[in-house]
């Protein structure tokens, strides 16, 4: 009789088992976020006991997500303290970004800093299963560089335009990508590469490299317009990416009277148009959600800093209470960015899942069967 990996060893809730996992997990988020810790650095990040930590930290280490870390001494009087950190074969995460001209991939850690990343132009009319087979065979070639095999990825996190929803576009109505509305892109990369892998759509993943690693980072509400060839917006509310029912939040640039569509053309020079355009938009946004501050970023983010009070003046001329316009940290790499965001939140997101669900603490190599179809 086949067993389950999900329904196996759980613990009973409310039992010893399930709350020293639970801070297992809480351990390891906290390595993670700070890096190496001593023990009792770990203990008071955490709040538990010198004797509960010692515990967390041994099956942190036999399951294979921390190692002790090479002790440094020098200048130090007597013997220091063991520190803990990620351990080297903890695994690695993998980003694609798919764009109409081109496509873009990163290796990365579970911290989320990027080891390497190559991007590859193709053709706006280039067929979906061509452009799939090319960014694989670019995310391949960067796993050689970077010296990491891809049996160690535990998650790729993928950016595509427009609408997406449990792994599959929903509509994407802008130029080029043929055939690109209705597939379901996580499967088919899922399926080749065979690592769990999630979708979001690019404004979103802009926003969530802006909140995670950029301008947004003490921001916990704010609207993120992604500028480059398409132009669109995100959310971000409570800290979280808002999707609404269908991942369709943001969608304005849908609207003819917008004119998001026209700011598609002369890509690389702004024209007269442009700030009264995309200053519209920005202004239905703010009226809509009352944001904190609205985060520029994308491709044109430069070209697009000297006409930034222009726009401020715009959007403050509609809105009654306006909030103030920056430029994101991100310019051109801020979905490839995001994505690699999205894949480090799924695997601790997997990492809670496993736990929540009354499992024991999962190794890295577990982690597959609880990272979900998209986020």
């Amino acid at each position: 009789m086949r067993t389950d990996k999900r329904s196996a060893m759980r613990h009973p809730t409310g039992t010893p088992g399930l709350m020293r996992a639970m801070n297992s997990a809480n351990a390891l988020t906290a390595v993670i976020a700070s890096g190496s810790n001593t023990a009792t650095q770990i203990a008071e990040m955490i709040g538990v006991s010198r004797t509960a930590i010692e515990a967390i930290l041994t099956d942190l280490i036999n399951t294979g997500w921390l190692h002790k870390a090479p002790l440094d001494g020098l200048g130090q009087l007597g013997r220091p303290a063991a520190q803990y950190d990620l351990s080297p074969g903890a695994g690695r995460v993998a980003a694609i970004d798919f764009d109409s001209h081109s496509t873009g991939v990163a290796v990365a850690d579970l911290r989320g800093r990027i080891l390497l990343t190559l991007r590859e132009g193709i053709d706006a009319q280039f067929p979906r299963a061509e452009r799939i087979e090319t960014s694989l065979t670019l995310l391949r070639q960067a796993l050689r560089r970077a010296k990491v095999r891809l049996a160690d990825l535990l998650c790729v996190g993928i950016a595509s335009p427009g609408v997406t929803d449990q792994g599959k576009v929903l509509l994407y109505g802008g130029g080029g990508l043929p055939g690109w509305t209705g597939h379901d892109l996580r499967a088919d990369i899922a399926t080749t590469l065979k690592v769990p892998s999630v979708l979001e759509g690019d404004s979103a993943l802009g926003a969530l490299a802006e909140r995670r690693l950029g301008a947004g980072r003490d921001c916990h509400n704010f609207v993120y317009i992604y500028s480059g060839r398409r132009t669109g917006a995100a959310i971000i509310s409570h800290g979280q990416i808002l999707r609404g029912a269908h991942g369709a939040v943001g969608l304005i640039g849908e609207l003819p009277e917008i004119r998001w569509r026209e700011l598609e053309t002369a890509y690389d020079d702004l024209s007269n148009d442009f700030v009264p355009i995309l200053g519209l938009g920005i202004a239905d946004m703010v009226l809509a959600v009352d944001p904190e501050v609205v985060i520029i970023g994308g491709s044109r983010r430069d070209l697009i800093e000297p006409r930034l009070n222009d726009l401020q003046t715009l959007v403050a001329n509609r809105c009654p209470i306006t909030p103030q316009l920056t430029l994101g940290h991100f310019g051109g790499d801020a979905v490839l960015r995001g994505s690699v965001c999205l894949a480090v939140d799924a695997v601790s997101a997997a990492v809670n899942l496993a736990i929540s669900e009354g499992h024991p603490l999962p190794a890295p190599d577990a982690l597959g069967p609880f990272i979900g179809p998209g986020i």
